[in-house]
C-alpha cells in the first residue's frame, strides 16, 4: 500500500457545531495523512456546543484521530495544577495569541509535531509559518493545505448556522443535528422563589429531561456541609449532567440552576471567587429565567432567611447584567410564572 504524503496533519477549529464543511476538511486530511490531530476550543462557548459534545462529535467522525477539546474550566484546572501558564484566549484576541496557545496545546499536552496544517481559512499560511518558526513541526517547515476556501463544495459556516433559525442535513449530520437543535433553559433565583418547582413542572409539561440541582444533592449527602473542593465537583457534575441530558432530549432541557449559583455560594460560604469556578460560569444557555422574590418566603428547615433571599436576588441581577447575559424575570404566583415561561418558549 502506498504511503500517504504527510506523516501527521493538524486541524484546529471551533466545530460549533461540527458541520459538513468540517467533515469535508477532516476527510480530505485523513486521505493525505498517516495520523490526524483535531484540536477544538472557543471562548465564548456557544449553546448546544459544549466541549463535551464537540469531543463526541469529533471522535464519532474520526475515531482514529487524536482529539483534544478544551474549554475555560479545563485550562484553569491545568493552571491550578501547574505546568501550564497560558490563559484561555478569547475568540477576538490577536492571531498570534491563538497561534501560541494552539502550538503549546500540541507541543506540551499532546507532545506531537505536525508536518502539515489543513484549513479552509485565510489564516492558514500564517499559522503554518508560526508553527515552523517555533519548532513545532517535524522539520524546518510546516506546510499548509487549504481546502475549499470559497465554500464551493459545502456552502456552510458555523456562524451562519448559529445565527439561523433552521438548518438541514445538507449542513449537519443527523447526530450533530440531534444535539444541536436542543435548547437549554436555566432557572436561577434565591431560596424559596420556585425555581426547582418550575423547572420540574416545565420538564414534565414538555416531556423533556430535568437536570436537578446537584449542589443540593451533595449538600444533603454531606449533612449540610460543603468544602471549596466540593463546589468544583458540583460544577463538573452539573455540567456533565446537562451534556448527558442534551444527548437524550428531543427538543428541550430544563436546568434547575447553573454554575453561577455555585459561585454565589462560594462567595457566601468562603468569601472567594476561584478562577476555576468563574470559568464554569461562562457556560451559556438559550434562555435564563430569574425567579424574583415577590411571594411569601417559605421556611423548609434548610433555608436561611428572607433577607438572604433578597441578597441572592440582587447578586444574580448584578452578575447577569455585568456579564450581559439576557434573562427573563419571573414574577407573581407559580401559575403566573409558568405562563410567562410558556410564552418565552413557545414564542
Amino acid at each position: 500500500m502506498a504511503s500517504k504524503p504527510y506523516r501527521r496533519g493538524l486541524i484546529v477549529g471551533k466545530f460549533a457545531p461540527l458541520h459538513r464543511g468540517h467533515e469535508h476538511l477532516i476527510r480530505t486530511a485523513q486521505a493525505k495523512c498517516e495520523n490526524l490531530v483535531l484540536v477544538s476550543y472557543t471562548r465564548p462557548e456557544f449553546p448546544s456546543c459544549s466541549a463535551g459534545l464537540r469531543e463526541n462529535w469529533l471522535k464519532s467522525l474520526a475515531p482514529d484521530a487524536t482529539v483534544l477539546v478544551v474549554d475555560a474550566p479545563v485550562i484553569e484546572q491545568w493552571r491550578n495544577e501547574g505546568g501550564w501558564k497560558l490563559p484561555m484566549p478569547l475568540n477576538s484576541d490577536p492571531a498570534d495569541t491563538h497561534r501560541e496557545f494552539t502550538a503549546q496545546l500540541v507541543a506540551q499536552k499532546l507532545k506531537l509535531k505536525p508536518d502539515v496544517v489543513f484549513t479552509s481559512e485565510d489564516y492558514g499560511d500564517g499559522f503554518a509559518r508560526y508553527l515552523s518558526d517555533h519548532g513545532i513541526g517535524y522539520g524546518a517547515e510546516v506546510k499548509h493545505k487549504c481546502v475549499d476556501i470559497d465554500r464551493l463544495a459545502n456552502p456552510v459556516s458555523g456562524t451562519s448556522i448559529r445565527s439561523s433559525t433552521g438548518f438541514s442535513q445538507a449542513q449537519l449530520s443527523e447526530s450533530v443535528t440531534r444535539d444541536f437543535r436542543v435548547k437549554k433553559f436555566c432557572f436561577l433565583g434565591g431560596e424559596s422563589t420556585g425555581k426547582s418547582t418550575l423547572s420540574a413542572l416545565m420538564a414534565n409539561e414538555f416531556n423533556a429531561p430535568l437536570v436537578d440541582e446537584y449542589g443540593r444533592t451533595l449538600w444533603e449527602h454531606n449533612g449540610g456541609l460543603l468544602t471549596q473542593e466540593d463546589l468544583i465537583t458540583i460544577c463538573r457534575t452539573q455540567t456533565a449532567n446537562e451534556d448527558r441530558a442534551q444527548q437524550e432530549a428531543a427538543g428541550y432541557v430544563f436546568c434547575d440552576t447553573s454554575p453561577l449559583t455555585t459561585l454565589c455560594y462560594s462567595e457566601t460560604l468562603f468569601n472567594t471567587r476561584p478562577a476555576l469556578l468563574e470559568a464554569f460560569t461562562e457556560r451559556p444557555y438559550h434562555q435564563v429565567f430569574l425567579c424574583l422574590p415577590d411571594f411569601p418566603f417559605m421556611q423548609d428547615g434548610t433555608r436561611k432567611t428572607e433577607e438572604f433571599r433578597q441578597w441572592q436576588n440582587d447578586w444574580y441581577l448584578a452578575e447577569l447584567e455585568r456579564r450581559q447575559i439576557p434573562f427573563s424575570r419571573l414574577s407573581g404566583t407559580l401559575e403566573e410564572r409558568a405562563l410567562q415561561i410558556r410564552r418565552v418558549i413557545e414564542g
